[in-house]
């Protein structure tokens, strides 16, 4: 089987010919540009995936902070504590997305 490229392409001028060599030169395009690509984008997403171990801690934290507002809020007249204690759990929660 024959390898084309395009001054093979060239010197048979037949319309299927033409064809492929405009689909080499399309070819040819993608692949420089895929060389040339820039591999800062897979660098950015990697940064960006979430610490499990951190994020796993945090979430811990945020569920034992909102055990304790629940209890808070059994108990007559600790209603007070409870709110700060959901305070305290909607911060770790955006904590917990931020690492």
């Amino acid at each position: 089987m024959p390898i084309y490229n395009a001054s093979n392409i060239e010197d048979h001028p037949v319309e299927s010919h033409k064809d492929l060599k405009a689909s080499l030169e399309s070819l040819q395009q993608q692949v420089e540009q895929l060389k040339n690509h820039s591999h800062e984008t897979s660098k950015t997403v990697a940064a960006e995936i979430p610490d499990p171990v951190k994020h796993k801690y945090i979430s811990f934290a945020k569920s034992a902070v909102r055990i304790a507002a629940g209890l808070f809020l059994i108990w007559p007249q600790s209603v007070i504590l409870a709110g700060i204690f959901l305070i305290v759990a909607e911060i770790l929660g955006v904590a917990e997305e931020m690492v």
